[in-house]
């Protein structure tokens, strides 16, 4: 879709602006809406690969910095968005980043049933940036895989190549995070919805540990679940998220 097809088919919306880029070939364009109610443009910047829209919310005035992405399937095209990506990153100083879009590519063999698997040399790429910018992969709480070939029987293959990352910050701002996949029609992809939930007093509240803990029946063993969750993340995001998992469950 084309720039223009674009803002022909997005006017219905009157409460919503929106920019794209124009569509490459075969591939299609790059659009971002967002609701003008309520966020305020501060900035906009894109490439062939993806758009960058700053916003501000009009009632608590917080800033989050959103990317859009469309990286091609090509193996040599996609190193180069990755590199665009993790350059741009570089200039943002708000750590309220959200990333999102189609990656064309999977993080592990479990992201994909049906068809031969092969590891993406982007993916190497993909995984720095999640590290060094301190990004959470946010997977679907109603699903696992976003794309599929439609094909039927042992033909079927189904893929997660679209997916929603965001800093840690944020996650440490809101009290839910979740993001759902949205039922498809006529596209061989499922849109992923992020999900932020902000309920009381967020305040950080010190841990203190109580000796009383000890004697309460199978307390190592709550410790130990606990510990043992598979989280992803910066390392001082995973032990923070640990140490919160452990205490809810002491708690209770």
């Amino acid at each position: 879709m084309s720039n223009q097809d674009f803002q022909k088919t997005t006017k219905r919306y009157k409460s919503y602006a929106k920019t794209a880029t124009d569509s490459q070939g075969a591939s299609g364009g790059i659009g971002t809406l967002w609701n003008k109610i309520k966020w305020d443009l501060i900035s906009e910047n894109s490439t062939y690969w993806w758009v960058r829209t700053d916003f501000k919310n009009k009632t608590t005035k917080e800033e989050f910095i959103v990317f859009n992405i469309y990286a091609r399937n090509h193996y040599r095209d996609k190193a180069h968005s990755w590199n665009s990506i993790n350059s741009e990153l570089q200039t943002c100083q708000n750590r309220n980043k959200i990333l999102g879009g189609d990656l064309n590519l999977i993080r592990n063999i479990e992201e994909k049933i049906g068809g031969k698997y092969l590891v993406d040399p982007s993916r190497y790429a993909l995984e720095e940036i999640i590290e060094t910018h301190k990004l959470i992969d946010i997977p679907p709480c109603n699903g696992k895989f976003t794309w599929s070939n439609k094909r039927a029987g042992t033909h079927n293959i189904k893929e997660r190549l679209d997916r929603i990352l965001i800093h840690e910050g944020i996650a440490a701002s809101f009290s839910s995070i979740k993001s759902k996949l949205v039922h498809a029609t006529a596209s061989d992809h499922k849109p992923v919805v992020l999900i932020l939930d902000r309920i009381g007093n967020l305040n950080p509240i010190p841990f203190k540990y109580n000796k009383a803990w000890d004697s309460k029946e199978d307390f190592h063993k709550i410790i130990k679940e606990s510990w043992d969750m598979e989280i992803f993340g910066s390392p001082h995001y995973v032990c923070e998220s640990k140490l919160k998992s452990a205490r809810s469950a002491i708690k209770k």
